[in-house]
């Protein structure tokens, strides 16, 4: 196989698994959007026809889980998502150790 056509397969193969994890990460925001679709209207006041606000708070949720290693109630309870934030979408805070 010619240098070329072994960079064209490896780019190939990038982009499926890129493809294969973006459905994954988007099955999981699904799914956490319809697992807190009551939060979501209640806490955050998302309209039921706001789809893309739902899916973007269960992907904060999402990722302050993944990164923080947060239950999913920590990272409900540090969104603070929505408008005159600054730009800041979560908060959290480390709770103190004991003699800090």
């Amino acid at each position: 196989m010619s240098l070329a056509a072994q960079i064209i397969d490896q780019q190939v193969r990038d982009i499926l698994a890129m493809s294969l994890a973006t459905q994954i990460i988007d099955q999981q925001v699904r799914d956490i959007a319809s697992r807190l679709a009551d939060t979501f209207t209640h806490q955050f006041r998302l309209g039921q026809g706001d789809q893309d606000r739902r899916h973007s708070t269960a992907f904060l949720v999402l990722v302050a889980r993944t990164m923080l290693d947060l239950s999913e109630d920590e990272a409900l309870e540090g969104l603070v998502d929505g408008g005159n934030d600054y730009g800041i979408d979560a908060l959290y805070f480390d709770p103190p150790d004991q003699g800090e």
